[in-house]
């Protein structure tokens, strides 16, 4: 079976099939992230929330390209998709606070979906999900992001289906680093490709008929992308070291955890070149969730390298909560 819906990830990985109970623990999971969000996010008025807050109020009333203009003004962005869903939520008067919670519920579901079709347990299920800074961090705070990866999700589920295809490029256009994402997938795909054609010489037509395409809407969305991909360069321009040596933590505990290599730098290492050009902590989320990937089939999540990184997040999540109480932001 195809994984990512990119012909990648085709081995036994997704061997699990969902079942009715494991729809029942997913539903139930959303249905308690959904409420913890509606008892935190009225905190959030400071921060980034102040200026997403501002946008959701301004945008109501105003026509789709007046609201487009006063979208790029207030958060200097230009990505359409989460314009798209603030902009519609925002005129049928749809609470912001409800907005996000249901959105985080949504966003659990389907994380919960897919960690159980890559065969992880219900434990470290529960854990990622309450007790992982991470996590917390594209609940309520990377808001762009959290859409991103409800995308990114349905195309991962929605495997070598065109809807699933399409949502990939949906996940780009809500929020740029997602492109890391996809990227990285694209540079392990390209490697593997790459070494059959070394030991082959042969370029079999059917590699012609899906990299042509891809290729054609990787220059598409840039084209649509290009200035918010300058603004990024120049915002990010701050990483280097530290930021790489983080990432470099994951991609040797993927290697540890799934006793693999080829797949995790392929994976993996791009994002370390990139953090140390561009910087960026949260192109750590990226890495951690291919670590969890990597992972997660192997040891269902219950081995020591998952159960210490839930461990060392979860000191950041009393201290998320803490400061979002307090100081009315994610990040004090």
């Amino acid at each position: 079976m195809n994984r990512f819906g990119l012909n990648y990830f085709s081995d036994s990985r997704e061997k699990y099939s969902i079942s009715n109970v494991e729809i029942f623990f997913a539903f139930f999971i959303s249905i308690v992230v959904t409420t913890i969000s509606l008892l935190l996010t009225p905190y959030l008025v400071d921060g980034d929330q102040l200026h997403y807050r501002e946008l959701y109020r301004g945008l109501d009333g105003k026509s789709i390209v007046e609201g487009f203009v006063f979208y790029q003004s207030r958060i200097n962005s230009v990505e359409p998709i989460y314009y798209l869903i603030a902009w519609v939520s925002s005129n049928v008067g749809l609470e912001k606070d409800v907005l996000i919670s249901v959105s985080n519920g949504f966003l659990s579901f389907l994380m919960t979906i897919y960690f159980r079709r890559i065969g992880a347990h219900y434990l470290p299920i529960l854990m990622l999900t309450f007790l992982n800074f991470y996590t917390y961090v594209i609940f309520f705070s990377a808001e762009r992001l959290k859409y991103s990866f409800i995308f990114i999700l349905l195309a991962l589920l929605f495997i070598g289906k065109i809807k699933g295809k399409f949502a990939i490029g949906i996940s780009v256009l809500t929020h740029l680093q997602s492109a890391v994402f996809w990227l990285s997938i694209g540079f392990s795909m390209a490697s593997k490709k790459f070494l059959g054609l070394a030991a082959t010489r042969k370029v079999k037509r059917k590699t012609l008929v899906w990299m042509l395409p891809t290729l054609l809407v990787l220059i598409a969305i840039l084209f649509v992308m290009m200035p918010q991909i300058i603004r990024k360069l120049g915002y990010f321009n701050q990483g280097g070291l530290i930021d790489s040596v983080k990432i470099l933590v994951f991609l040797i505990l993927a290697i540890l955890a799934s006793r693999k290599i080829k797949e995790p730098i392929g994976l993996i290492f791009p994002i370390v070149v990139l953090s140390f050009s561009i910087g960026g902590s949260r192109l750590g989320i990226v890495a951690y969730c291919f670590f969890l990937y990597l992972s997660f089939p192997r040891t269902k999540g219950l081995d020591f390298f998952n159960f210490s990184l839930f461990v060392y997040f979860g000191f950041g999540v009393v201290e998320l909560i803490i400061n979002t109480i307090q100081h009315g932001t994610v990040f004090k």
